[in-house]
């Protein structure tokens, strides 16, 4: 069975392109918090209503593997009011 991938972070992007958020998919020491990009959106959006309508406006969760651009993209303000 091949072995899967589980990313460091997961990003939730505004429909922009700008990072507006970030949750855990996979620990150092192996803990598993977010399998999928679909688990990680639904700590933004717990209700399938909302995940719905965030997915129809344009709303994306990416995977990253390293940390190494994860703060620099929390910390840009958007500069065009959506995120």
């Amino acid at each position: 069975m091949p072995l899967v991938e589980i990313p460091s972070f997961w990003l939730l992007f505004a429909p922009c392109g700008c990072c507006d958020g970030s949750a855990v998919g996979a620990r150092d020491d192996g803990f598993i918090r977010c399998a999928t990009a679909d688990d990680a959106l639904k700590m933004w959006a717990p209700t399938k209503r909302e995940r719905d309508r965030m997915q129809r406006d344009g709303w994306t969760v990416r995977a990253l593997q390293s940390t190494d651009d994860h703060l620099a993209l929390l910390r840009t303000k958007c500069p065009h009011g959506e995120g």
